[in-house]
């Protein structure tokens, strides 16, 4: 899971997120403290609009908007809020070294190659450095292994023109 935006209690057990982590050999995130996207994501799901309740008429459109006091921090923020109360599959990974390398405005999306679009190709991005998130996701589904210390986390480095 990369930058997801959920709750970060979600992979918790008997939390909704309990499932994947059942399901799933091994459930590993993605995650960076400075991602601007996840602040305004707390910030949205805050505060929400004319449809985000059936208690809002449509009469009200202009007086709409309300607390809705979802303020949980996210996933994809700071990774689970507890791992101790996650299943022993679950792993943190910490992607703030490199993140506004790969997106410089939001943080975000770095789970890309710092190079231009190929104008001839088919609109992936495909040249540049790669993303050390998809070095070690592809290291893990060849292995079957997560990289990780004993407590189920790693800090993520890049260094600029690895092969």
């Amino acid at each position: 899971m990369v930058a997801a935006d959920v709750p970060s209690t979600t992979l918790e057990r008997h939390q909704p997120g309990d499932l994947i982590t059942k399901a799933a050999r091994n459930v590993v995130v993605y995650y960076a403290g400075d991602d601007k996207r996840m602040d305004e994501s707390i910030l949205a799901n805050a505060v929400r609009g004319p449809y985000a309740s059936e208690d809002n008429p449509i009469e009200q459109i202009g007086q709409s908007i309300y607390f809705s006091g979802d303020t949980s921090t996210r996933l994809g923020h700071f990774g689970p809020e507890d791992p101790e109360k996650t299943r022993r599959n679950v792993y943190r990974i910490n992607c703030d070294q490199f993140n506004d390398h790969f997106d410089a405005k939001g943080g975000h999306s770095y789970l890309l190659t710092d190079g231009p679009d190929d104008p001839k190709g088919s609109g992936f991005q495909v040249t540049g450095n790669v993303s050390p998130v998809l070095r070690h996701v592809a290291n893990a589904i060849m292995t079957g292994q997560v990289v990780a210390d004993e407590q189920r986390a790693y800090d993520l480095k890049f260094e600029p023109g690895e092969p």
